[in-house]
């Protein structure tokens, strides 16, 4: 008859000759990796004159708000707008009856620089671009408008709500 204290040394034994299997591991690599596209968004706000002599300078400022990737390189372009005066070389409003008020937009409040589109061979060769670099926050950039007396002295101006619309580019 076997004791209690053999079947605890057999007990003993079988745990320890247990323990010394190896206990083995494998290792791999896994590939993280992520793509931050180039990408900008803007929102244009209008450039609004309210009453106006036509006759009498008048400057107004609005604001654009591009957001755009961290160190991504961009520039902002306009257009000539919908009712471009071809024969004047200037940006025109439109009454509902045909008369027109024209008008410039410019890239500082010293209106020493139209801005256009002509560094992209498209619609407004009078102005040019502004380049600008992404922070990936909002930034906001400036607008000028102004209703100039020698823009408007060959036009009779009749009383009415004129409008344009011009269309604000991103390229990057």
């Amino acid at each position: 008859m076997h004791s209690k204290s053999q079947h605890a040394v057999v007990a003993t034994v079988l745990a320890l000759s247990a323990g010394t299997v190896q206990a083995a591991t494998v290792s791999a690599l896994m590939a993280v990796s992520a793509t931050v596209p180039s990408s900008c968004s803007i929102a244009a706000g209008n450039l609004a004159f309210g009453n106006v002599n036509p006759k009498a300078q008048t400057d107004v400022s609005t604001t654009l708000t591009v957001t755009c990737t961290a160190n991504l390189a961009y520039s902002v372009t306009m257009d000539a707008g919908q009712h471009y005066d071809a024969a004047r070389s200037l940006r025109s409003m439109v009454d509902g009856n045909g008369g027109k008020l024209r008008y410039h937009i410019f890239k500082n409040a010293e209106a020493s620089g139209q801005w256009g589109d002509n560094d992209f061979a498209r619609t407004y060769n009078t102005g040019s671009s502004l380049a600008f670099t992404g922070t990936g926050a909002a930034q906001n950039i400036p607008v000028f408008g102004r209703i100039a007396v020698s823009s408007n002295n060959d036009l009779v101006v009749a009383p009415g709500a004129y409008s344009d619309q011009v269309l604000v580019t991103i390229n990057y």
